[in-house]
């Protein structure tokens, strides 16, 4: 039983970051400019890095009936364990923006606690991850305030991606009975608990 939690936790994690990083590089020779069109890029790299290291631990769970390939490239739609809000549509570079840091935000204090976690898989992927997130984190912060702090236009296009995606937050504190196993055992992050 505690298994096949783990397994389904693992796999929302990794889940999260691949649909993430789909969504990031779809800004590849979109960006507003070069540089800007390096950093997603970079970004999503990491994103996929993350989602590769989670579904690899996902695949010994499962003792390596399947790879982490399979896992990411196998599944049909309805079989993706990810947060609702890495699905949302890029949208302008503000909806891409403000999705991210939402996505930065939650991770950077969900990670800070992983990297307690009882299982070591789970803690040394959150060590090497929160690193990274830290980047993404000032790199989202730094568009939000440049795009809210610049022209009526640019404000607006941001204070209506925030009101867009606010909805989706709440599913970043949502657990579920399986996870309440694994927050018991010390094995997955509280998330009530960083809200």
């Amino acid at each position: 039983m505690i298994e096949n939690s783990l397994y389904k936790y693992v796999l929302s994690l990794g889940d999260d970051a691949l649909i993430i990083g789909q969504r990031l590089s779809e800004w590849a020779y979109k960006a507003p400019f070069l540089e800007e069109d390096m950093a997603l890029s970079n970004i999503a790299l990491d994103m996929f890095g993350r989602a590769n290291l989670f579904l690899e631990y996902a695949s010994k769970i499962k003792l390596n009936k399947f790879t982490a390939d399979d896992l990411a490239f196998k599944r049909n739609e309805r079989q993706f364990l990810n947060l609702l809000i890495c699905e949302q549509p890029n949208g302008n570079f503000g909806d891409t923006m403000v999705r991210q840091f939402f996505f930065d935000v939650f991770y950077k204090f969900f990670l800070e606690e992983l990297i307690n976690s009882k299982d070591s898989h789970l803690a040394a992927i959150a060590v090497k991850s929160y690193k990274e997130t830290i980047y993404h984190l000032r790199h989202s912060e730094k568009w939000v305030i440049r795009l809210g702090d610049g022209t009526q236009e640019s404000h607006k296009k941001i204070q209506d991606a925030i009101d867009e995606l606010w909805i989706f937050t709440s599913e970043f504190f949502e657990d579920n009975k399986e996870e309440n196993q694994l927050i018991e055992k010390k094995i997955a992050v509280d998330r009530q608990s960083i809200k």
